[in-house]
């Protein structure tokens, strides 16, 4: 008998074919793997992974937020901290840019009391901080004056030949080049967060073994275990931040800055990484309560009302003003019937389940502590804040 059978070679799967069956892979703890290792395998499989995430990724879970670090204005007895976030609308130069813009008209801000032009002259300033003038370097791109989020991983990374029609609130760039740097810094920040992990793990071993002896309860002992948890997230994720600023300074400038940067740390960046944190923990309970990872685009614009308190604390608001406002600390998420039906109901169905913890409020919603996370759910009309 020969030693080797020939075995038939099994036709070459078409193109649209590994598209559709690469556009169900969904989880976003398997899409940043699947961005940087299955570009690699082939030719083919390179043109298939893109053709999937442009269509299941970029276009329906992708959106940019600029948030401007110190845009305040006074008007009415408001202060506002503007920001808005931008959706995809198309592709430009042979598909290889995309175009994010902001939906809502300049007409539709001013009607609903924006301070569009005031706005508008202090996002080109932010924005030329990061990019420069003149297409010089930037000047500060530890401050990147926006979030992408693609569905519930979040970061700050750069966006490769940005370009910014202030005018029509519209920013392009190579879409590509922009999935390379969010998923690389995903990755990056999970192997950071493994291994801050694993230097905790005596700290772990004496939470269970305080738990075994009778020397903390169950419920204490797993709330320590997810703020330890938590802290090593929150690390990894800075770890990652810092290392991306400094090779860009290495790559790009004298050593000037990225002393200032990180021997004086004479920017703040605290803020911004809470911010950051905070929406991953709010895309993150969305998906683990709620069953998914497509919330609303709720982000419109930022007010406190100091008419009865100058001291009051700010919200984050829809673009309706909401009967009953969020404290601080909560976010508000305007959903349609249905969307409302399903999240009270797996609200209400949390407050039973944790009853034996939770704490009564005379106002709208009960306060719950479940894990590391404490957060209240409030009914308006067609609103629920977490």
């Amino acid at each position: 008998m020969p030693t080797h059978q020939h075995v038939a070679q099994c036709p070459q799967l078409p193109l649209e074919l590994w598209t559709h069956v690469l556009s169900f892979i969904t989880d976003s703890e398997h899409i940043p793997k699947l961005w940087v290792s299955g570009r690699r395998v082939s030719r083919l499989f390179r043109v298939a992974t893109e053709d999937a995430f442009l269509k299941t990724q970029l276009k329906v879970n992708t959106r940019i937020k600029f948030f401007p670090q110190r845009t305040e204005f006074w008007q009415d007895d408001k202060a506002w901290f503007f920001n808005f976030t931008m959706c995809f609308d198309r592709l430009t130069e042979g598909g290889s840019r995309a175009v994010f813009k902001d939906i809502r008209s300049e007409t539709w801000l001013r009607d609903h009391g924006y301070p569009f032009d005031q706005f508008m002259a202090k996002w080109k300033k932010e924005m030329n901080n990061y990019t420069g003038l003149d297409d010089d370097l930037p000047l500060l791109p530890e401050e990147t004056p926006w979030m992408i989020i693609n569905r519930i991983l979040v970061h700050d990374s750069g966006l490769p030949g940005l370009r910014v029609d202030y005018d029509s609130r519209e920013i392009s760039f190579e879409w590509c080049g922009m999935f390379d740097k969010f998923y690389g810094e995903e990755l990056f920040a999970r192997q950071q967060t493994a291994c801050y992990a694993r230097s905790h793990h005596d700290d772990l071993q004496e939470l269970c073994d305080l738990h075994e002896c009778g020397a903390s309860e169950i419920y204490d002992a797993t709330i320590d275990v997810f703020e330890l948890c938590r802290e090593d997230a929150k690390d990894g994720y800075a770890t990652a931040r810092r290392q991306r600023i400094k090779q860009w300074h290495k790559e790009n400038d004298s050593g000037v800055l990225a002393a200032i940067y990180f021997r004086t740390r004479a920017f703040d960046e605290s803020k911004k990484l809470e911010d950051m944190d905070h929406r991953r923990q709010v895309l993150w309970l969305w998906k683990e309560y709620i069953g998914s990872e497509d919330p609303p685009r709720y982000e419109k614009g930022w007010c406190w009302n100091t008419s009865e308190d100058e001291d009051a604390d700010f919200w984050e608001r829809g673009e309706e003003a909401q009967p009953d406002e969020p404290e601080e600390g909560y976010v508000s998420i305007d959903v349609d019937d249905a969307e409302y039906s399903a999240i009270q109901e797996a609200a209400l169905f949390l407050i039973a389940l944790h009853k034996d913890n939770k704490k009564h409020d005379e106002g709208n919603g009960e306060e719950e502590e479940i894990g590391w996370h404490t957060f209240r759910y409030g009914f308006t009309d067609q609103s629920i804040y977490f």
